[in-house]
């Protein structure tokens, strides 16, 4: 079944405070072709009460990141090797999904399963006093700082 990746952790977490029953977020995750067994939930489920003692949300860690003058906030996945921005967040930066070139790259999550990738575009990034213009793909899915940004900046 594999591991979850960031997408499933956040759907589940997502579909877990909105009230649903685990049964129902198996079926939900089933339709959206995530695949999960009913042992892989209930582990994460347990971990994710566990986390939750303390504070209402799962320890991921995130940096707010400038793109485009815009503050957008990124979760940092070092098992990733291209930068992804969601479109909602890509929206919210200005960008404009028709306008992307095609993407270069076939993205895929660590379960192996297809990542929508609406296109791909330069844009200016800021972290702290650093700036570069990086080429970040435009997805559905959380927005990821991963490698190639990591080699661009000292993140703090």
């Amino acid at each position: 079944m594999g591991r979850l990746n960031h997408y499933s952790k956040e759907r589940i977490v997502k579909l877990k405070e909105e009230g649903y029953k685990p049964s129902q977020i198996l079926r939900i995750l089933e339709s959206e072709e995530i695949q999960l067994s009913r042992v892989g939930l209930w582990k994460f489920l347990q971990r994710f009460k566990q986390n939750t003692k303390t504070s209402n949300k799962i320890y991921l860690y995130k940096l707010d990141v400038d793109i485009n003058g815009e503050t957008v906030t990124m979760e940092i996945d070092t098992g990733s090797s291209v930068t992804l921005l969601n479109s909602k967040d890509f929206q919210k930066v200005g960008g404009r999904t028709e306008f992307l070139q095609p993407a270069t790259v076939l993205l895929k999550s660590y379960t192996a399963n297809a990542i929508k990738c609406f296109g791909e575009s330069k844009m200016e990034v800021k972290v702290g006093d650093q700036v570069s213009n990086l080429n970040i793909r435009v997805v559905e899915g959380p927005s990821l700082i991963v490698r190639d940004m990591m080699t661009k900046f000292r993140l703090p």
